[in-house]
């Protein structure tokens, strides 16, 4: 049996036919729902509750560590079921293209991870800046103002934060992703095991995008890691999104790839492209 992570905000509609979808295969959901959403688990229309646990506990903040707060409880309360062999870590927006095969997978990780290097300067200020409202969206211009005069302090009094504690490298990519249990396991081990990993993290920009990846990729476990997440995303502003709301028109590129997901879908921009998947999924 394979588990599903999900964390969602909107579209309870699209949500529950998501859901309904890998219930359908008979496998288990963990869903989490953005405590700011105006709607809760009695708007789903599910087939299988029994085959879904709704958590509701954090209020996600872009930029923040609430999301990834949200997604390490989904790990937790994933593990407890001791049938599910296989996870995937998806957003309420996916798609799914090609339904995964716990078999076919095997002990590979679908995970991109990049080396963080001098060179990317973008990265490398979101390790070195202190950012002192992990509980706060970031974007904020009262938060973006004063961590930029306490950057400027640490950068003065030579405490810039030059590499994550107890790692050799640190490694960047999104959070979506898929692993089998064992890896799973392991991450939430080293995390348990390793408080400075996590104090660090926590006051890191986007902590989400470092946190898997730099475990991972700092273990036995990195000669397992794919280097593709098999997620399909249009990292363009179009549709009014950034990434992309997809539409039909991503079709072509989605289908000529080895994708398993596709992201960020709109029930109403995306609604051809559904059916074009849906089509597609029927005749296959």
């Amino acid at each position: 049996m394979q588990g599903f992570l999900i964390t969602a905000y909107r579209e309870p509609s699209y949500l529950s036919d998501l859901i309904n979808q890998i219930t359908a295969h008979g496998d288990r959901v963990w869903l989490h729902i953005d405590r700011k959403s105006s709607f809760t688990e009695h708007d789903l229309s599910l087939h299988a509750p029994q085959s879904v646990e709704v958590l509701q506990r954090y209020s996600i903040k872009w930029g923040g560590m609430s999301h990834l707060d949200a997604i390490i409880l989904l790990m937790r309360h994933a593990l407890t079921s001791r049938n599910a062999s296989y996870f995937h870590i998806i957003s309420g927006q996916d798609a799914i293209v090609r339904y995964p095969s716990a078999d076919a997978l095997g002990d590979t990780i679908l995970m991109n991870a990049l080396k963080v290097t001098p060179d990317d300067t973008v990265a490398m200020r979101r390790l070195e800046q202190y950012n002192c409202f992990p509980n706060s969206d970031t974007r904020k211009k009262m938060v973006r103002a004063i961590n930029k005069i306490v950057f400027d302090i640490q950068r003065k009094t030579v405490h810039t934060r030059t590499h994550i504690p107890g790692m050799d490298d640190t490694y960047k990519g999104v959070v979506w992703s898929s692993m089998p249990r064992l890896a799973m396991q392991f991450v939430l081990d080293y995390n348990d095991e390793h408080p400075e990993y996590m104090k660090f993290i926590r006051h890191t920009l986007i902590p989400e995008e470092f946190f898997l990846q730099s475990i991972i990729m700092n273990s036995p476990l990195k000669h397992n890691v794919t280097g593709s997440n098999e997620r399909y995303t249009d990292w363009t502003m179009r549709n009014g999104s950034l990434p992309a709301y997809l539409d039909e028109t991503d079709y072509p590129a989605i289908t000529e790839g080895n994708y398993l997901f596709a992201r960020k879908i709109d029930q109403t921009i995306s609604g051809g492209l559904l059916n074009l998947l849906y089509k597609s999924s029927i005749s296959a």
